[in-house]
Order: C-alpha cells, then structure tokens, then sequence
C-alpha cells in the first residue's frame, strides 16, 4: 500500500497564501460583503432592542445577534473588509513582477515571432501597411527564413487595467478607514441673522438668510441658506449651502442638512417682561424665579386644521393660522398640553407665556475630511483602470507580406474583422 503524503505547515501556508492571494476569494469577500450591505440597508440600523422586538418579533434575536442592527460598525463586518484589503494588496504585489515584464519585455517583434501564439491568420492580395490599419510604433524584424516581418502593438498599457482597479478599490478602502478617524463633524442651527461656534474649532458660523423656495403645490422645491464662516484670526468666506449643493470653506464643507420652525417666547411676572427666549421645536423655557415652572415647545402648525376627531395637521407650509402646540411642567409634573395662537398668553399664577413671531431656523453640518482629495484620486485611479480594461485591450498584428497574423486576449474576432474591413476598403479604393 501507498503511504499517505504527510501535509507540512508549509504546504498549508502556502495554499493559503494562494487563496488569499487569488481572484476565488476576491469574489467570496466581495459577495459576503454586498449580502452584508443588502442586510444593512433593508434592516434599520442603530435601533434601541426594544424597537426591533416590536418590528420584528422572534426575528429580532437573530438581527442583535449578528449585528444586523450596525451592520457597518460590528466587528465581523470590519474583519471581511480587513481581508478584502489584505486579498488586494496581496495580489497587488504578487501581479506586479509579471504585468512589469509583460509591458516592458512581451510586446516585441523577436518575442511574438519566437512564440507564434497568434489569434487568426489572414491571407494577404498585397502587402499592407500596419500604420494604415490603425497602429503605430512599427517594428521590423527578419525571421529565420530571412523574411522581413513587420510588427506593431496598440493599447499596450490595457495590460494594466484590472491591477490598476485592484489598487483603486484598495486606495478607496483605505481612504475611507483613515477618514473614519480624522473626518470631524459638528452641527449648528439657528435662524437668518445668528451667529453660532462650529464647535470647539474657534470657527464661527453667520446664517445671513435662509430660504425655502416652494413649488405652486407647496411642496418643497429648496432650501438655500446664506452663510458666513469667520476664522479665529478673523478671516472670513461667504457663499450659500443648499441641499445637495455643500458650501466650501478653510477646507470644511457645509451642508443644508434640514429646517423647522422656532417661535419667541416671553415670560413675563405680575405683567413685567423678565425673561425672551427663543425656541425651536422640542426645546423648553422657564422663569428663573421658579425654575420648576416649565414650557415645552412641542410643535408648530403654520396653517393649523383640526379635524374632527381632534387630529392636527396643516394645510399649507405658510403662516396662514400659526398655532403652536406646547407642554407645561411643574416640579416634573405635567400640568397639561394646548395649543396657543401667536400672541395668546398663557396664564400660570402670577406668570404669563407668550408665544409670538414664529420664523423658520435651518440646520447646517460641518463637515472636515482631510481623506476627500485621496479618495478622489484613488476613484480615478480605479476608472482609469476599468477605461484601460475594457477599451484599451491589447491587440498585436504582424505581417510578412503574403500573411497578417493578429493576436487579442480578448474578442480577436472583432478584431480580425475589424482588419479585414479596413484592408478590403483599401482595396475598393
């Protein structure tokens, strides 16, 4: 009997590294990882647990025991992206030696002629000229036999389409991990005319206006905020952010992320004015002299309609019947809930609230990323590579007069006609 070949730990390395290194487990990470994108997206992510037991039922143990509900924060997710990049780069490195020597030593007259690996041959009337046929950089060579051969390459550097998409997507992965730690975020909101920190960056951000353009339905067309960023040393840069048009400035980019509604409030003792404050919805205000005497800004109506069974909407966007729905607290005890008009006073003992003046106030994100311009790079180095695959292939004619050999790795018969259809023109002529 034959003994069994034993299996050493280098043997087991070695196969691995071929794994890893090949184009098999490329496509089982990549596909792994869209099913985990899928996952992402039709699952809500970044839910309380409660929510998706009441969403989900049983389901839900299986959701928060895979991390479907932070599909791109977990762990195992951050694991298959990490071999992904280690695939890329590993057949980066293990490609490069061999596309080098392709490009700088395969596309010869000498070499072509010593391998005879031609796609088609073709049987030529008269000699033609290969620069007329759409090539350039003609060689000329003599074979064995002594015979003149003339040979010419076109779309050479298409040998380094898919390594080139290989080091784009690895770029990208990596511009993206290294923006998920420098990439800083911060928000401010306020209505035309404030003035607020960008955080603690020493940034200081106007919103000189803001406007919400409607369509004849009253739907919303726009949201265009004009905005000023004030640099700590006083410098200053204007411009307008809308949705899906970001402003640029000291290399932030700000967005016009969403709006509401605030309204003034005014708090007033025995008739006497002591306390104006301005509130957005969910926002509350209190007297300083009775702290636990509280009003909370629930929400506005600009165009209030009640139905019948007391459900509230509104009508239209414009402040045609503004009303405004609000809480009132006592020592953490609900008083109760109403709406006011604008200007209506609210009575509580000796105090009075008055809500007035309701103006639209707009959110903005600022957002620093100094990985932007790299993952830029790195995307056009990822197309020019698809480019460089798919419509600049290879291709390789040769002739000795009385034949053209013709070589492409990819659809040599399009080229052979391609050929064929340019000779026979000349021909015609």
């Amino acid at each position: 009997m034959e003994e069994k070949q034993e299996i050493t730990w280098g043997q087991v390395g070695r196969k691995l590294f071929g794994f890893l290194c090949g184009m098999k487990c490329s496509l089982i990470l990549l596909s792994v990882i869209l099913a985990a994108c899928t996952a992402g997206s039709v699952v809500p992510q970044n839910q309380p647990q409660a929510w998706y037991e009441a969403q989900y039922g049983g389901a839900a143990r299986w959701i928060m025991m895979f991390s479907l509900d932070d599909v791109f924060g977990c762990a195992w997710f951050g694991l298959l992206s990490a071999l992904l990049a280690l695939n890329l780069v590993l057949c980066s490195i293990v490609r490069f030696p061999h596309l080098w020597k392709q490009w700088r030593t395969s596309f010869s007259a000498q070499n072509r002629l010593q391998r005879q690996d031609a796609s088609f041959v073709m049987e030529l009337e008269s000699p033609v000229d290969l620069q007329a046929l759409g090539f350039r950089r003609v060689e000329t060579v003599t074979d064995a036999s002594g015979t003149a051969v003339q040979y010419a390459v076109r779309s050479r550097f298409g040998v380094w389409g898919s390594w080139l998409c290989h080091l784009g997507m690895l770029l990208i992965m990596g511009g993206f991990a290294l923006g998920g730690v420098l990439t800083t975020e911060d928000t401010v909101y306020g209505i035309p005319g404030s003035k607020q920190p960008i955080g603690d960056t020493g940034y200081q951000l106007s919103i000189d206006d803001f406007e919400v353009t409607l369509r004849e339905d009253y739907t919303v067309e726009q949201y265009t905020a004009a905005l000023t960023v004030t640099s700590p040393d006083g410098a200053v840069q204007s411009g307008s952010a809308s949705v899906n048009h970001p402003m640029s400035a000291f290399g932030m980019s700000l967005y016009q992320d969403s709006t509401g509604w605030a309204n003034y409030v005014d708090i007033r003792l025995n008739g006497e004015l002591v306390r104006e404050d301005l509130l957005c919805a969910g926002e509350y205000t209190y007297p300083e002299e009775l702290p636990g005497l509280v009003l909370l800004f629930n929400k506005f109506y600009p165009d209030l309609v009640q139905g019948a069974d007391g459900s509230l909407s509104t009508a239209t966007p414009l402040c045609s019947n503004p009303h405004s729905l609000y809480t009132l607290y006592y020592q953490n005890q609900m008083l109760g809930m109403n709406l006011a008009e604008m200007g209506q006073p609210i009575q509580v003992d000796a105090f009075t609230f008055t809500m007035r003046d309701p103006v639209q106030y707009t959110l903005i994100v600022i957002r620093t990323d100094p990985t932007a311009g790299f993952v830029g790079a790195a995307s056009l180095v990822m197309l020019l590579g698809i480019l460089l695959a798919f419509y600049f292939r290879p291709q390789e004619v040769w002739t000795d007069g009385t034949h053209l050999w013709g070589r492409a790795s990819k659809a040599p018969e399009l080229l052979r006609q391609s050929l064929a259809g340019k000779i026979n023109k000349k021909k015609e002529g």
